[in-house]
């Protein structure tokens, strides 16, 4: 038996798997790429985390999904939520699971078609779109 650990990382906006996975995503949008915020708030709580910052700030919470890849294997869009700031720029308030989550752009594509009610804890299921035709990508 083979271990593999995942190298999920950030999506090249001109990968050419997107428009397949916007179609996947019935979505009609771009994927976009966002600043990571100075000073991450803890990870697990982007929800919260950009509901927090806007009402510190101003602001909104824009929801949609955030889009990484592991290549060779399928790519991953998590539900996510980051901060609209007033002057309409997004801002990821996140920390990521590695490094370099935290300190690089994050792949967002906007989506607000899935409500999140900030007193109960949102379960929205990964999406994920393969793009290997391996079994163990197929067994994942």
């Amino acid at each position: 038996m083979t271990v593999v650990n995942p190298t999920n990382e950030a999506i090249a906006l001109d990968n050419f798997h997107i428009p397949a996975l916007l179609k996947f995503m019935s979505s009609k949008r771009s994927i976009i790429e966002i600043t990571k915020s100075q000073a991450p708030l803890p990870i697990g709580n982007c929800y919260w985390n950009a509901d927090r910052t806007a009402k510190d700030l101003g602001g909104t919470i824009q929801l949609g999904w955030l889009i990484t890849i592991w290549p060779g294997s399928h790519i991953t869009a998590m539900h996510h939520a980051v901060w609209r700031s007033p002057d309409n720029i997004l801002i990821d308030v996140t920390s990521g699971y590695t490094p370099w989550e935290t300190s690089a752009p994050s792949t967002f594509l906007p989506d607000d078609s899935i409500a999140v009610d900030l007193k109960t804890l949102p379960i929205i299921p990964n999406r994920l779109f393969p793009i290997s035709n391996h079994q163990a990508t197929k067994d994942f």
